[in-house]
């Protein structure tokens, strides 16, 4: 029976500078621009499926073995593909791995169907035309899969989803990967969830292979129980580019490892120095991982970082750096945001999780216990984000509670004035303008006094009360 392959191509347009034609060719022939593609054999349309590509219009794809040696038989040092592979170190000869070249000319590529021939010679197997659209299906409702993935995190993760992490720099995001990459590989609790034991591969781009093993060694020392045998590590440190130009290898080869949950760490090394500020570029990159994730059928895990400056005004969504696209495309986001008690040597971190196909999920505090992030015992409110203080070194609140202070003791007097208070409290007066246009008109209002201000009816009932219940009658002591 004939095997049925076709092609997958995906074009790049770009100019080829003089040293890159000399590279693909050897003889600086290669015209411009050009168009990469990147094609396999898995699915080679026939040639009567050729796309019509104008004048000048280089194609290559494949490795650069490859492209050589369709050079050698261009310029007729090899009579075939085959001999001229067999001339190059290093090249693999298998028909699935073979890449192909041609050059447009009058509108048709000249050497497309040549070369399919000579595929065909070599795996004696015809190659035949497969349709376009075989990927596109409309199903009816009760065709639809009515059992639901494995799930790996309870509450959390399926297979075939997409888990994102988002905190700020330096917040032990890779210490809460390996952690819950190791906790996963042998089945055991995270953060108070269980996992389901799973084959785990780490690809890790920014540590050294050293730092990798010394810090899961430590992890694995600190739990108690666990082994490795699960959990893999592939070190991309230097690697991101080779990693997304041969993704679909790579995604072949996750299925011939059977494995069911991969990490990343960072995503945004995947970008390749692109803006990660637009949400075109991110949703290109994140949509390749989309479809790595459905392919492959595992879980895909990674982290992002946040933006610059204070988290504690911004919804969780909207904390992470660059495009929308980081935060909108992943079936969970888990963020991880400093608590207010925080401290240098107390890490305490407000955690909340936004998820697509699970329950809504209460937030929760977590602390940083060398080398884990488990969670807070002593209940703390995960409401209390930590805010940064004002230029001047003195929260915002706290200003307005001082100035409040010095109306309350001024209010059997009729109210204070702004300089008054500004030298009581010694507060720029700009900055007592602000505070009480902020207090205005719930807690403070202007007085009869010119240019003062005293409390509004609802606080001065609220000082009225406070007396009451304290027993500080007038005359008391």
């Amino acid at each position: 029976m004939s095997k049925k392959r076709g092609a997958h191509l995906r074009w790049n347009p770009g100019k080829s500078s003089a040293s890159e034609r000399a590279n693909s060719w050897g003889d600086g022939i290669t015209p411009k621009p050009r168009i990469q593609a990147s094609c396999l054999l898995e699915t080679l349309p026939g040639p009567e499926s050729v796309i019509r590509m104008p004048d000048g219009i280089g194609i290559w794809s494949g490795s650069f073995q490859v492209i050589e040696a369709c050079g050698l038989v261009e310029r007729g040092q090899a009579s075939t593909l085959e001999e001229a592979l067999e001339t190059i170190p290093g090249t693999h000869r298998y028909p699935d791995d073979l890449g192909l070249m041609g050059i447009a000319s009058g509108g048709k590529l000249t050497n497309w169907e040549r070369l399919c021939a000579e595929l065909n010679a070599i795996d004696n197997d015809p190659i035949e035309q497969v349709n376009p659209l075989n990927w596109l299906k409309g199903e009816a409702v009760e065709q639809l899969p009515d059992t639901e993935p494995e799930v790996i995190i309870e509450g959390l993760l399926h297979i075939g989803e997409k888990l994102g992490i988002t905190a700020a720099s330096k917040s032990f995001k890779t210490w809460l990967l390996l952690y819950l990459a190791y906790a996963i590989a042998n089945g055991l609790p995270f953060l108070g969830r269980k996992t389901r034991r799973s084959r785990v591969i780490f690809f890790d781009l920014e540590l050294s292979p050293w730092g990798i093993r010394r810090r899961l060694e430590r992890i694995q020392k600190e739990l108690g129980e666990g082994d490795f045998e699960n959990l893999k590590v592939c070190s991309l440190r230097g690697k991101a580019s080779r990693f997304c130009t041969h993704l679909v290898e790579v995604t072949n080869w996750v299925k011939e490892q059977k494995f069911e949950v991969v990490f990343i760490d960072p995503a945004y090394k995947f970008l390749l120095g692109k803006e990660e500020n637009s949400n075109g570029v991110v949703a290109g990159v994140l949509e390749e991982l989309t479809e790595f994730c459905a392919s492959a059928n595992v879980a895909l895990i990674y982290v992002h970082h946040h933006s610059k400056g204070s988290q504690a005004a911004k919804d969780s969504l909207d904390r992470g750096s660059g495009a929308g696209a980081w935060s909108r495309d992943p079936d969970v986001v888990l963020d991880l945001t400093e608590h207010d008690e925080s401290t240098k040597e107390d890490r305490l971190f407000c955690c909340e999780i936004t998820v697509r196909e699970f329950a809504p999920l209460p937030k929760f505090v977590v602390c940083w216990q060398f080398p884990l992030l488990v969670l807070d015992r002593q209940d703390r409110d995960p409401e209390k984000l930590k805010c940064p203080p004002s230029k001047n070194g003195r929260p915002k609140n706290e200003n307005e509670e001082i100035i409040l202070a010095v109306i309350r003791a001024f209010e059997p007097e009729g109210g204070v004035k702004t300089k008054a208070i500004s030298e009581a409290t010694l507060i720029h007066v700009r900055t007592v303008r602000r505070r009480l246009k902020a207090l205005s008109p719930h807690k403070v209002v202007k007085s009869v006094l010119k240019g003062g201000f005293q409390l509004s009816v609802a606080e001065a009932q609220r000082l009225k009360n406070f007396k009451a219940d304290n027993g500080s009658e007038e005359g008391d002591e």
